[in-house]
């Protein structure tokens, strides 16, 4: 089984030009657990809630200022996004795939199309396991 099969395709994307406050509203309405930053069709970064919450939580915790919380939620989303993503082609093989997640400890990888390194699509540890149920109630 290759990664095509069954990464997400439909993604939602952020751009750079986001605040902060715009990735977590994308990632909160959105339901998923990983916002690829793209500009022009290019992969420039990759936010998860784990970077939402190492970022806010700290200052969250030690200020009760409004202010405060407004400007930590008003920086560029640069501030955020882990920009040295780990990535993945299409044609990946589903245990190398999650070797990757497990080496690296991530929940997700962009994929990328090698051709034209667009990015195509995204494919996360829960998707591995609803493969990997699939294939075991078969």
């Amino acid at each position: 089984m290759r990664v095509q099969e069954i990464m997400t395709r439909e993604l939602q994307v952020g751009s750079p030009e986001w605040t902060v406050g715009e990735a977590i509203t994308k990632l909160h309405h959105g339901g998923f657990r990983h916002l690829p930053i793209v500009e022009a069709d290019r992969l420039v970064g990759l936010v998860s809630e784990r970077d939402v919450r190492s970022f806010l939580l700290p200052s969250l915790m030690a200020y009760d200022d409004p202010d405060v919380n407004h400007d930590l939620l008003s920086q560029s989303v640069s501030v955020l996004m882990v920009r040295d993503v780990v990535s993945v082609g299409p044609e990946l093989e589903l245990a190398e795939l999650i070797d990757i997640l497990l080496d690296n400890k991530i929940g997700a990888v962009p994929v990328i199309d090698p051709q034209n390194e667009e990015l195509v699509g995204i494919v996360s540890y829960s998707d591995v396991l609803r493969a990997v149920q699939d294939l075991v109630a078969n």
